[in-house]
């Protein structure tokens, strides 16, 4: 299980396909109040084996928008997260490829994603 404490999502106890696929090549850094997806210091249960499935096969190494918006379904909060904050990464960052983009964008260098309650759409922040 994982634990969402402070608004922040601990990735110790994710299994280790779903560690890499929230994880920094994604652009996903944080979450801010995850309330409308899981509710801070609630148990999250472990990805089961379709949803590690899912995420490494829509959000694997190649991308495309409609892997993504297939993964927005799966009922894992994490998935639809990566799913999320991946649609709106419209480029080609480190290790993941955006088919549709094939290059990075400018505009996002030395920006994280940030998901905050009450939002539907990530936020790219600019960290110091």
């Amino acid at each position: 299980m994982l634990k969402v404490l402070g608004g922040r999502v601990s990735s110790s106890g994710l299994t280790p396909t779903m560690a890499r696929a929230i994880g920094s090549s994604t652009g996903i850094s944080t979450w801010k109040g995850l309330s409308r997806v899981v509710n801070c210091g609630d148990a999250i249960e472990a990805p089961t084996r379709e949803t590690r499935k899912a995420v490494w096969r829509l959000a694997g190494l190649e991308r495309t928008e409609q892997d993504l918006r297939e993964l927005r379904n799966d009922p894992h909060p994490l998935a639809r997260l990566v799913a999320a904050s991946a649609l709106a990464r419209e480029e080609t960052r480190g290790a993941h490829a955006r088919a549709e983009f094939p290059d990075p964008d400018p505009a996002l260098d030395g920006r994280h994603t940030v998901l905050s309650a009450g939002s539907e759409t990530p936020e790219f922040v600019g960290w110091l």
